[in-house]
């Protein structure tokens, strides 16, 4: 079973692009930032979880 509860990895990816103008070597250049999460779930460690009584999990997504 996967915890909805716990997140084992958050990594996340931020990558820049710069674009120069050849035309004005004055002008600030431009870009783009990209950013990507990934998230990855733990599997349930049941009986060590506060979420989890009564022999199952009771967490409520609050």
């Amino acid at each position: 079973m996967i915890c909805p509860y716990n997140v084992k990895v958050h990594i996340t990816v931020q990558q820049w692009t710069q674009e120069y103008s050849e035309e004005n070597e004055n002008q600030l250049p431009t870009g783009t930032t990209w950013t990507n999460e990934y998230f990855k779930q733990m599997d349930c460690v049941r009986e060590e979880c506060g979420a989890f009584y009564n022999g199952r999990c009771n967490y409520k997504g609050e």
